[in-house]
């Protein structure tokens, strides 16, 4: 499910109070949650793919966040989880 997060929506207000945007000006702020999308997703579903070009940025709200990376050493094929 997918959400726009508008000054009536009940995170405007939790989010306008988080570290990363405390500091933005209220018309910046603004036009950054005009463009955010509230996406609701489910245990094991997949985010991002590694080696995907998005260019998106995710801020957890509420929960857990799993990353795992894959990559190679000297000792072959490694992956690293977070």
């Amino acid at each position: 499910m997918t959400d726009t997060i508008t000054p009536t929506h009940a995170l405007y207000a939790q989010l306008r109070r988080a570290r990363p945007f405390a500091g933005l000006p209220e018309q910046q702020f603004a036009n950054l949650l005009a463009a955010a999308t509230l996406e609701h997703v489910k245990a094991g579903e997949l985010l991002i793919q590694q080696g995907d070009l998005d260019q998106d940025y995710l801020v957890l709200l509420e929960g857990e966040l799993e990353i795992r990376r894959q990559y190679l050493s000297a000792h072959g094929a490694m992956e690293l989880e977070v």
